[in-house]
């Protein structure tokens, strides 16, 4: 009999252990957790069997089945590190921490690398009509507040809209899915045309929330027209009954060039940046000016017969379109006070359509400006039909001098149409040609291919230096397009087949990389998203144009 104290056998064993595994049970002093099987005792080695094979407390500890980390998954369960509980199946990568936290393909760097087909990211937004040009215009803001950026694009002519998604866009679908409508009243037409938004001016009435800014070219008399909403921005967007101010251009002016501008009088209010390519001078034809008009803009203004803050043309030769170039404010003297950029990408200074950028050394104060004033200061392109200043972009501060820098590019090239950028980090004075003041220059890698069609910067890989992103429209045999990311700094001669990141097109003539959306975190995963519109996709129509989204770059 067991457990009675008594060897009634006279073996010589414990009367304490039934199952003579050496032994004891726990019951009676010992530590065999169960005294009816031999193979569970203290020290057994675990199997997966469902029992505490050695008495430890824990049930098939040590083995593929059991859940070592505590994290709810087994080796069995799929588990790829037991150990490590930021390892789980369908877990999220968190970039470069050395594990594998969803235990596949080991650990993710998060960050693109090599290159790539535009389809092998799969989610995209298409105009659904012809003629739609869908992608022609993109921009990134937080209109609502919540700390996340929402992204814009629109259609390029009639019928005119554009949208804003509150949330990141995932999958294929149109541009309608998901998002707010913009739209916009008649009888004014070729509204978000090339470079005309919606886009985000920046917080113009300086109340926490970015704003939006719309652009229609023409009307019967081709004035154009500007519509402004405050934000936040939560829903549909009728720009002609919510707008708190326009501006109407003058003439046959074409007044809807848009640029996401800054604050150039230092007063805390974004200021509106809106150029008028088609303006005509006293003596010369398309001319082209660039109207300042100073935050907080709550005025309808008409150019014929109110005059903007700051009003800059050229006026020294027909068909000179100023309005075309990018305006940017800025401190690049480091001085406090901002300055201005103005470019001119049809400029003659080095040869047909060389292209030239203006300095205006802040304070700039109002008033009319003649860009070809003696006192100012200029980059020049650097041969005929080069196009600088159509594109540029504002980089942090790369040489560490207490100045940001630039880039700025060339996508004619000589009418090789190579195309070029260059990064500049001298602060100003210029007054020289481009090749001889700037401290970087990208040569595109396809003829005819337009490196420089678009240009963006951020510090993708958070390392402190901003990244560039370059669009090439017209690269491949196609016409397909091309997008380029660079890891900052920059430094030197380089060509563009040096990119850290390639993408692309795969779709004839459909322009990708004809626009890029400044890059930003669209989805909250912590990583930067590009935006890339190719406009002249023909998948839904001739021109309905696409919109395709890249998470993290």
């Amino acid at each position: 009999v067991w457990y009675d104290g008594v060897d009634g056998d006279c073996g010589g064993d414990s009367d304490y252990d039934a199952d003579g595994d050496g032994f004891d049970g726990d019951t009676w002093g010992g530590t065999d957790c169960d005294d009816a099987v031999a193979t569970t005792y203290t020290g057994a080695a675990e199997m997966v069997n469902s029992t505490d094979d050695d008495c430890n407390g824990l049930i098939d500890d040590g083995t593929s089945a059991y859940d070592d980390d505590g994290d709810g998954y087994s080796e069995d369960a799929g588990d790829c590190d037991d150990d490590e509980r930021l390892a789980v199946p369908g877990g999220t990568e968190i970039c470069g921490d050395g594990i594998d936290n969803d235990c596949v393909d080991g650990d993710d760097s998060c960050s693109l690398s090599g290159s790539y087909a535009i389809a092998d990211f799969g989610d995209e937004r298409y105009g659904p009509n012809a003629w739609d040009f869908f992608g022609l215009a993109i921009s990134v803001a937080d209109f609502d507040g919540d700390g996340t950026e929402e992204l814009t694009s629109a259609s390029g002519f009639e019928p005119a809209y554009g949208h804003v998604w509150s949330e990141a866009p995932t999958g294929s679908a149109a541009a309608d899915t998901d998002s707010w409508l913009v739209s916009y009243p008649s009888p004014y037409f070729n509204c978000n045309a090339y470079y005309a938004g919606p886009i985000s001016p920046g917080d113009v009435n300086n109340d926490g929330y970015a704003d939006l800014l719309g652009a229609c070219a023409s009307d019967t008399r081709s004035t154009g027209i500007t519509y402004l909403v405050h934000g936040p921005i939560t829903g549909p967007i009728d720009m002609g009954a919510l707008a708190v101010a326009t501006t109407v251009g003058e003439d046959w002016s074409s007044t809807a060039h848009l640029n996401e501008f800054g604050d150039l009088n230092n007063d805390g209010y974004d200021d509106l940046a809106i150029g008028a390519h088609l303006w005509n001078s006293s003596s010369y034809h398309g001319v082209g000016k660039m109207y300042i008009v100073y935050g907080p803009h709550s005025t309808n203004l008409d150019f014929s017969v109110d005059s903007a803050d700051i009003e800059l043309y050229p006026d020294d030769r027909d068909y000179q379109w100023m309005g075309d170039g990018a305006a940017r404010a800025a401190d690049f003297t480091g001085d406090g006070i901002p300055d201005l950029l103005q470019g001119h990408p049809w400029d003659d200074h080095n040869g047909t359509y060389s292209g030239s950028i203006a300095f205006f050394e802040g304070p700039v104060g109002s008033g009319s400006h003649v860009i070809y004033d003696a006192d100012l200061d200029f980059i020049y392109g650097e041969s005929a039909y080069d196009q600088l200043g159509g594109r540029l972009t504002v980089l942090n501060d790369i040489d560490g001098d207490g100045t940001p820098d630039l880039a700025v590019a060339a996508p004619g090239e000589a009418l090789t149409m190579y195309g070029k950028v260059h990064v500049i980090t001298d602060p100003p004075p210029y007054g020289q040609n481009i090749q001889d003041v700037a401290s970087a220059t990208v040569t595109g890698d396809w003829m005819a291919g337009s490196f420089g069609s678009a240009i963006e910067a951020a510090d993708v890989d958070f390392d402190g230096q901003d990244d560039i992103v370059v669009g090439a429209s017209n690269y491949g045999s196609g016409e397909e397009g091309a997008v380029y990311l660079f890891h900052g700094p920059l430094t030197g001669t380089l060509s563009a087949s040096s990119a850290d990141v390639f993408i692309e097109g795969t779709t004839a003539d459909a322009g990708l990389g004809v626009e890029l959306s400044r890059p930003s975190d669209l989805d909250g995963d912590g990583l930067l998203d590009l935006a890339i519109g190719a406009a002249y996709d023909d998948t839904h129509g001739a021109s309905s144009g696409k919109m395709y989204l890249v998470y993290g770059l």
